[in-house]
């Protein structure tokens, strides 16, 4: 065999490595990035917790100056501990992923309500080290939503059916092949 093609390797799926290391990814690409995104959020909340002043804490502060910091930075870290220890479990979710997503969201009040905060000589073009803080958010957000988008779709036994009727060409099986 010179070149795998669809035709010579319909009998032969240990020969064709990309599709060993595409399964591979498959399953394990989601659960390291609910396990990195979950340590991430019990980190983050422990450290507010702690009582040491951070950034996080001071940002916190800046957007809730009608609350005590020493009840709102505590309470947010309670919330992050909560969604990291969701994510970390893997149950429940929907409501832990669109709890962090709306969570990540409000970060970006910083940027609207303390735009003294955010950014450097009000320049929009310029973020402070807290405004660069807060737009890192968008990474994590992504990776919420690609998480989603992985728990929310087909169900895993008509993935992994798709998935081994598949040949090189990708094309899906016809109903009488099944």
């Amino acid at each position: 065999m010179l070149w795998p093609t669809s035709r010579n390797l319909r009998g032969a799926r240990s020969y064709v490595p990309g599709e060993r290391v595409y399964g591979l990814l498959r399953k394990v690409v989601p659960l390291l990035l609910r396990g990195s995104l979950g340590v991430t959020f019990v980190w983050f909340g422990a450290l507010k917790l702690a009582g040491e002043p951070t950034l996080p804490a001071s940002l916190i502060a800046a957007i809730t100056p009608f609350v005590d910091p020493g009840l709102s930075v505590p309470l947010v870290g309670t919330f992050e501990i909560a969604l990291g220890a969701g994510l970390l479990i893997g149950r429940a979710m929907p409501v832990f992923l669109g709890a962090a997503a709306f969570h990540l969201s409000g970060t970006f009040l910083v940027l609207l309500l303390r735009p003294d905060v955010a950014f450097v000589e009000d320049n929009p073009l310029l973020l402070s080290v807290e405004g660069e803080y807060v737009v890192k958010n968008l990474v994590l957000l992504a990776a919420i939503a690609s998480l989603a988008l992985h728990s929310f779709g087909t169900p895993p036994t008509k993935r992994l059916r798709l998935a081994e009727g598949r040949g090189l060409d990708r094309e899906t099986p016809t109903e009488d092949a099944a």
